[in-house]
């Protein structure tokens, strides 16, 4: 059989730039050398494609810029076919699909899927609508609230408002929430911005540095809860994923602890009750189906330790693929191996 020829696109404009390095350098070592040839697109964090030519060892940081073929040329939009095309050595090479292993804004919520779908290459993963609805927190929130999908107590602001009226804004995010309040940037991933606030002083803190990634900020009040999260792979014909659960090692879940000191652990599958995981398995499929999402998603979840009520959080359109990453981790533990689950999201964008 021809092998198909695989653009693995990574890096991009956003600051999870450096969680897609660490993503791309694990997915590359896991597709099948037999079945793909894999070329490597990087995108600079000033937006620029260029075609890393190096060993996959240097894709672990910002040197893989120092491995650049710049005689390469990446058409992404030829004339005399659909899709992409890479011209190497003055020879044409056709990409058959395009692995979007990118994260946060302009590369997961919808930016980049409309790039790709508006070039008619065949990509992976979730399409524009999707991408953008469940990267944007309150406009998931308020899908989420239209179908009856529980979820925790929230208020949303806008930067330019916040600024004017503080005091006043600040009285009814009091009003609403009782501490712990997250403050979350509504177009991130990855926790990157967030902070848990015990206090007013913490809270207006914790504005002030969501406001630095977004103009626009998410707030939950905060539950001693358990976090749970749970894989979807397909297009129609779904497969779910066992739940899991995060044992973080920090007081929540943030940046710090996922990629810098890694103490957080897992535990696959969640011990949690046979009723509860079916809570989450059909909440996960509907807000999965209302968001018309594709190829892949994974949702986090949130049970009350006192009240053992499910929570929806939100849904992950181009879920981590580090060795930490939750998302592989759970199919791995449902009987799909990494390279497997790799080979289905590569079958799915191809008959999407």
């Amino acid at each position: 059989m021809k092998k198909l020829n695989i653009a693995l696109l990574f890096g991009g404009n956003s600051k999870e730039h450096d969680v897609s390095l660490i993503s791309a350098t694990h997915v590359y070592k896991a597709l099948d050398k037999d079945k793909y040839n894999v070329y490597k697109i990087g995108i600079t964090r000033d937006g620029y494609f260029k075609y890393h030519s190096g060993n996959i060892e240097t894709l672990k940081d910002d040197n893989w810029q120092n491995y650049i073929d710049e005689n390469a040329m990446i058409d992404i939009l030829p004339k005399d076919s659909d899709g992409m095309k890479i011209i190497l050595n003055n020879e044409s090479v056709k990409i058959d699909v395009v692995l979007p292993i990118i994260h946060g804004p302009n590369c997961e919520d919808g930016s980049m899927q409309g790039f790709l779908q508006t070039a008619k290459c065949k990509y992976a993963g979730c399409n524009v609508l999707s991408s953008a609805i469940t990267m944007d927190k309150i406009l998931c929130k308020k899908v989420f609230d239209s179908i009856g999908l529980k979820q925790t107590k929230y208020f949303w602001a806008l930067k330019n408002e916040y600024y004017k009226n503080k005091d006043e804004i600040i009285v009814k995010i009091e009003e609403k929430l009782k501490y712990p309040i997250f403050v979350k940037p509504s177009n991130m991933g990855s926790s990157v911005g967030i902070s848990k606030c015990e206090s007013k002083e913490e809270l207006i803190n914790g504005l002030d540095l969501a406001f630095d990634f977004d103009y626009r900020v998410v707030l939950e009040e905060g539950l001693d809860i358990r976090e749970i999260e749970i894989g979807i792979l397909g297009n129609d014909d779904l497969k779910v994923s066992v739940p899991g659960e995060i044992l973080p090692g920090a007081s929540f879940y943030d940046y710090e602890d996922k990629y810098i000191k890694s103490n957080s652990k897992t535990q696959i599958p969640a011990d949690i009750t046979k009723n509860q995981e079916e809570i989450i398995k059909q909440m996960a499929v509907k807000a999965f189906k209302i968001m018309d999402c594709k190829g892949m998603a994974r949702l986090d979840f949130f049970i009350d330790k006192v009240t053992g009520e499910v929570y929806i959080n939100e849904i992950n359109t181009i879920p981590g693929f580090t060795p930490i990453s939750m998302y592989p981790k759970l199919f791995i533990n449902s009987g799909i191996e990494y390279s497997k689950l790799l080979d289905e999201l590569i079958y799915l964008a191809l008959n999407r």
